[in-house]
């Protein structure tokens, strides 16, 4: 999957930054069966967090992404994170 960088993310040395964060988590979802069209691309920024934009025309039918069951976010797994 592609990520724009932003400037506007500050970067916190003993942290990873927003883009290095969703990198993994992109490229866990991508090992478990996901998939990410390189038609979209996912951009960052400090006051609208992440946004999925468009490379090229996308058409009816096109498949954008698909994530594994087990890579959704739900209550129980935001709640028992250590």
């Amino acid at each position: 999957a592609n990520i724009v960088q932003s400037s506007e993310n500050p970067v916190d040395n003993n942290l990873l930054s927003a883009e290095e964060t969703l990198q993994l988590l992109l490229q866990n979802c991508e090992i478990n069966g996901g998939f990410f069209s390189p038609k979209i691309t996912f951009q960052i920024t400090h006051d609208a967090g992440v946004g999925v934009f468009a490379r090229e025309s996308i058409r009816k039918g096109d498949v954008l992404m698909r994530v594994p069951f087990d890579n959704c976010i739900s209550v129980e797994k935001i709640t028992s994170f250590p």
